[in-house]
């Protein structure tokens, strides 16, 4: 059992760590009695409810703290989810990729398996 919180940040590699715990990339938190490598996530202030075409879905973008790429997701109101592959340099490109998606196909193609990437 570890009794403190360490936490390894790549760009401080001298830091010392208690036996079982490794450097990692991210950031170790720890959760409860445990620690995890769970990154920390940043919600864009770009992040809203969306409606059109009677379908309303939370558009999440999102990154870990830490990245500087940022991922869209958009979920419904049945919970499921549909995330882009590509991850986009800021959360303004995120938002232009949906809103364009949404013109060009609309919200319910968007949601749709196996959609053509819309650029």
């Amino acid at each position: 059992m570890i009794d403190d919180v360490y936490v390894a940040h790549s760009h401080r590699p001298s830091l010392s760590f208690p036996d079982g715990v490794a450097k990692l990339g991210c950031p170790l938190v720890r959760k409860g009695n445990r620690m995890t490598n769970d990154p920390k996530i940043i919600k864009s202030p770009l992040s809203r409810k969306f409606t059109a075409d009677g379908i309303t879905v939370d558009v999440e973008i999102y990154r870990a703290e830490g990245s500087d790429q940022w991922t869209l997701e958009l979920v419904d109101d049945e919970w499921t989810s549909t995330v882009w592959d590509d991850p986009f340099p800021t959360d303004q490109a995120a938002w232009e990729e949906f809103e364009s998606g949404v013109q060009e196909i609309g919200l319910a193609a968007l949601l749709e398996e196996d959609q053509p990437t819309v650029h």
